[in-house]
C-alpha cells in the first residue's frame, strides 16, 4: 500500500508544480523573429521540437491528476500548432531552393521551375490568418516571396520576349535561305539579302544578359556568313546588270549613228557593247542572257569596221581625183566615185586648150592623156574601183580594172 501511494503521487501534476502544463501555454504563444528568415528557421526546428517533447509530456500527466482534464485541449492546440511549424519549416526550405535555383537559372526550363518553387513556397503560409501566432512571421514571408514570384515571372515575361525574338530570326533565316535557293533574278537575289539582314538584325539586339544571347550569338556566325555569301552574289549580279545595261544602250546609240551614217560614232559604240558583253561575269543571271547578243554585236561591230574603211577609201580617192581633175587653174576633168565604179569625164574646156596648144603636135597630146591615165589608174588600184574616162561628149574611151 505505501509502493502504490507512493506511485500514484510520482507522476507529474499530481502533488508538484504542472510544469507540463505550463511549458505547453507558453509554447502557445511563442516569440519569433521577423527580419531573418535562417534565425526563424532555426527557432522554428527548436519550437517543433519542443511541442513535440511537450505533448509527450502532456499525455504522460495521469487521469487522477486535478489538472488532467486541461490535457486534451492543450494537446489538440499543441498539435495544431506542430503542424502550422511544420507548414512554416516546408515553406521556408522550398523558398530557399527557389532562391538557390533563382541565381542559377541558365534556361527557361530552370526559370519555369523556379516560378514553381516560390509557388510552392507561398501555399503553406496563404491559410494562416491573423488570429494565429504565425501571422506576423507568415506575413512578413509571404511578402516577400510574392516579391520573389513577381520578379520571377516579369524575368519568364522578358526571356520568352527575346527567346521568341531569336525563334522569329530564325523563321526569318529560313525563309532567306528558300529565297535565295530559289532566286532567278537578282530582285529576287535582292530580296533574299534584305531577308538576311532582317534576321541578323534581329539577333544583334538580345542583350547579353538574356538566355537567349549565346544562342543568338552561335547563329549570328552563322547568319552572318550566310548574308555575306549573299552581298557578294547580289553585288556580282549588280554589276552584271550594270554592263549588260551598258551594252543595251552602247548598242542602240550605235544603231542610230548607223541611221545617220556616222560609222565613227556607231564604231565606238559597237565596240563598248562588246567589251561590256564581254565583261559580264559566268554564273550570273545575266550571262546566259548577254551571251547570244555577242555574236551579232561583234558582227554590227566588224560593219562598222568596214564601212569606216570604206568611207575612207571614197573620202582619199575623192580627194585624189579633185587633186587630178585640176591642173593650174584648169579644170580637167569631172568625177563621180562609188563603190561600184570611179567616172571620169574630160571637160570641154580641157579638150579645147589641148586642141589649141597643140594643133600640130598629136603626139604630145596622147602623151598628156597618157599621164592623165595613168594617174587615174593608180588612184583606181589604190581604191580598189573599176575605172571608165569618157570624153567630153560622153564617149568611153577608156576603162581599167584594178589589180587585186
Amino acid at each position: 500500500m505505501f509502493g502504490l501511494s507512493a506511485y500514484l503521487v510520482t507522476p507529474p501534476c499530481v502533488l508538484s508544480e504542472c510544469k507540463p502544463i505550463q511549458i505547453a501555454t507558453r509554447l502557445q504563444t511563442p516569440a519569433l523573429p521577423l527580419a531573418n528568415q535562417n534565425i526563424a528557421t532555426t527557432e522554428l526546428t527548436k519550437l517543433q521540437t519542443d511541442i513535440e517533447k511537450a505533448i509527450t509530456d502532456l499525455k504522460q500527466i495521469p487521469p487522477w491528476s486535478s489538472r488532467h482534464q486541461e490535457v486534451e485541449p492543450l494537446v489538440q492546440k499543441l498539435s495544431a500548432q506542430y503542424e502550422k511549424v511544420g507548414l512554416l519549416l516546408k515553406a521556408f526550405q522550398t523558398a530557399g531552393k527557389a532562391a538557390q535555383k533563382t541565381r542559377a537559372s541558365n534556361n527557361l526550363q530552370e526559370l519555369q521551375a523556379t516560378q514553381e518553387l516560390w509557388r510552392q513556397a507561398i501555399l503553406p503560409l496563404e491559410p494562416i490568418d491573423r488570429k494565429s501566432v504565425f501571422y506576423d512571421l507568415a506575413h512578413a514571408q509571404i511578402s516577400s516571396y510574392r516579391r520573389e514570384l513577381q520578379a520571377v515571372k516579369q524575368q519568364l515575361r522578358t526571356e520568352e520576349k527575346w527567346l521568341e525574338k531569336l525563334e522569329s530570326a530564325k523563321s526569318v533565316a529560313l525563309v532567306a535561305h528558300k529565297r535565295q535557293e530559289a532566286a532567278k533574278s537578282l530582285k529576287e537575289l535582292q530580296k533574299a539579302q534584305s531577308t538576311w539582314e532582317v534576321a541578323v538584325n534581329a539577333l544583334k539586339i538580345i542583350p547579353s544578359n538574356r538566355l537567349a544571347y549565346k544562342d543568338a550569338q552561335k547563329l549570328l556566325l552563322e547568319y552572318k556568313a550566310k548574308l555575306a555569301n549573299a552581298s557578294l552574289r547580289t553585288t556580282k549580279e549588280e554589276m552584271a546588270n550594270k554592263t549588260y545595261n551598258q551594252a543595251i544602250r552602247a548598242a542602240r546609240q550605235a544603231q542610230l549613228y548607223e541611221k545617220r551614217n556616222q560609222w565613227q560614232g556607231a564604231l565606238n559604240q559597237w565596240t563598248r557593247a562588246v567589251a561590256a558583253i564581254k565583261q559580264i561575269s559566268p554564273g550570273t543571271y545575266y550571262y546566259n542572257t548577254a551571251q547570244p547578243l555577242l555574236p551579232p554585236y561583234n558582227n554590227a561591230l566588224q560593219k562598222a569596221q568596214r564601212q569606216l574603211q570604206i568611207n575612207s577609201t571614197l573620202r582619199t580617192t575623192f580627194n585624189n581625183l579633185a587633186s587630178t581633175c585640176v591642173n593650174d587653174g584648169v579644170q580637167i576633168c569631172s568625177f563621180k566615185v562609188s563603190l561600184q565604179g570611179i567616172s571620169v569625164q574630160m571637160t570641154a574646156e580641157y579638150e579645147q586648150a589641148i586642141a589649141i596648144s597643140n594643133e600640130n603636135d598629136a603626139i604630145s597630146t596622147a602623151s598628156h592623156l597618157q599621164i592623165l591615165q595613168q594617174a587615174l589608174e593608180v588612184i583606181s588600184d589604190n581604191a580598189g574601183i573599176p575605172l571608165a574616162i569618157y570624153d567630153a561628149q560622153g564617149e568611153q574611151f577608156y576603162q581599167h580594172k584594178p589589180r587585186s
